[in-house]
């Protein structure tokens, strides 16, 4: 198996169109280009406890429903989907590659989406793809990237759909809106600036996040952009595809200076704007604020983690921050009636109370594939809540099922290969794509 190590891309972003010529036909390709060095994650906080004040409090989790689709990365518009119909154990069922994988010098970030019985993947070497579930036949694929020798400068971006329209991004700053059944081009634009996050679509706009922390609202039936907003330079961020989140007529947009912004989705004012960065933190790596893990949006109220080490939840409409945890992480919150389990950087997944923001429990998974000497680093990705149990999965190969009540591991199983993207989860069918671009389907 690979050894893959959870990194963190330290950007130099360039603060003019001319400054990513590389990427459009300039003359120089690298003289402009993105530098970055893959670095561990170390750990970046205390270690958390849990609070005696829950100690009676149980944890009621919603009934588990059947999703017929992963539309979008985060599995639905506002990345809040409770809890999922799904196997009580893993029994593989089918194997096939559908992207390529992660290299020395391009890494596979998109999560696939599944529609209508089909599943779309965007690989490393910026090629999307559409396979039959089914009979596993790949039904057609595009090639995003400018020029062949530039295959490798492209990774990141990422995919989602509506109406029949898959849009896809990726890291030479196009947008394009491809027909779902055959793959054909229907409109294309490139925003001069490259692009790490997944697309969104809704409501007939895409909404795409730039690697120097600008949104666009492009019109979803032609690609004009309707309107922008420009967040603060950031130079250090974590590498990852990540997207917005949207709920009551907001947008709540996460930028890698640690900000996160609620805008009007029809003209793109700002009506309130937060910061997840700290003060006062104890290593350089803390220090990068990046907001990687997707907004969760549910019930008034929205969700958000950042690598510096906050969590917060604010009240979409006004703004207010109800509470503030410190707890470093880069994987999306999963909110499951009144409770939300996240992922820390520490490997700890962590149960925390949605109203009152006080932590239920905490379990500590592997951090090392040798923890005598602390050697070979694990990234967990997940959770996700499946039949009333939460799942995660891991860079050494292993898949946990964990108790929501207690944090007890119930389960852990091997599964092929290293493993950096969520599990999707539909009609009850478990799909994990692995750093080779391998599907793994369990039923």
């Amino acid at each position: 198996m690979k050894k893959i190590i959870s990194v963190i891309f330290i950007t130099i972003i360039l603060n003019s169109c001319g400054s990513v010529s590389n990427f459009f036909g300039g003359e120089d390709i690298d003289k402009d280009r993105i530098q970055g060095d893959r670095i561990s994650i170390l750990s970046l906080e205390k270690n958390l406890s849990s609070d005696p004040q829950l100690r009676d409090n149980r944890v009621i989790i919603p009934r588990a429903v059947k999703n017929s689709s992963w539309s979008y990365p985060g599995g639905s518009i506002d990345n809040s989907l409770h809890n999922l119909v799904g196997p009580e154990y893993l029994s593989q069922t089918a194997k096939f590659n559908i992207a390529k994988g992660s290299s020395k010098n391009a890494f596979l970030l998109s999560s696939p989406i599944i529609v209508n019985g089909k599943i779309y993947s965007l690989g490393s070497d910026s090629k999307v793809k559409s396979y039959d579930l089914k009979t596993k036949r790949k039904l057609w694929q595009k090639d995003m990237s400018i020029k062949k020798e530039q295959k490798k400068e492209g990774f990141g971006g990422g995919i989602s759909y509506e109406k029949d329209i898959i849009f896809v991004t990726n890291g030479f700053g196009n947008v394009l809106a491809l027909d779902a059944n055959s793959g054909e081009e229907i409109w294309k634009i490139n925003i001069r600036i490259p692009i790490r996050s997944a697309p969104i679509a809704f409501d007939n706009i895409v909404y795409v996040i730039s690697h120097d922390n600008q949104v666009f609202a492009l019109n979803s039936l032609n690609g004009e952009i309707l309107w922008n907003h420009r967040g603060i330079l950031e130079s250090a961020s974590v590498l990852s595809s990540n997207s917005i989140s949207i709920d009551g007529g907001l947008v709540f947009v996460p930028y890698s200076s640690g900000e996160i912004y609620a805008i009007r989705s029809l003209n793109g004012s700002v009506v309130w704007t937060d910061s997840l960065s700290r003060t006062g933190s104890s290593t350089s790596l803390s220090e990068i604020n990046s907001i990687t893990a997707r907004p969760v949006t549910d019930n008034g109220r929205m969700i958000s983690i950042s690598h510096a080490g906050r969590m917060i939840s604010v009240d979409i409409s006004s703004g207010e921050r109800l509470w503030t945890l410190d707890i470093s992480g880069t994987e999306t919150p999963w909110v499951s009636g009144d409770w939300v389990f996240v992922l820390s950087t520490n490997s700890e997944l962590v149960g925390v109370s949605r109203n009152a923001g006080k932590i239920k429990w905490v379990t500590q998974l592997e951090q090392y594939k040798n923890e005598e000497k602390r050697e070979g680093p694990i990234r967990w990705s997940g959770p996700v809540m499946i039949s009333d149990k939460l799942f995660v999965i891991s860079s050494h190969g292993v898949a946990a099922f964990i108790s929501p009540q207690t944090g007890e591991i119930i389960e852990t199983n091997k599964i092929p290969g290293s493993f950096f993207i969520a599990p999707v989860i539909v009609d009850g069918v478990i799909y994990l794509l692995n750093d080779s671009g391998d599907l793994i389907i369990y039923k």
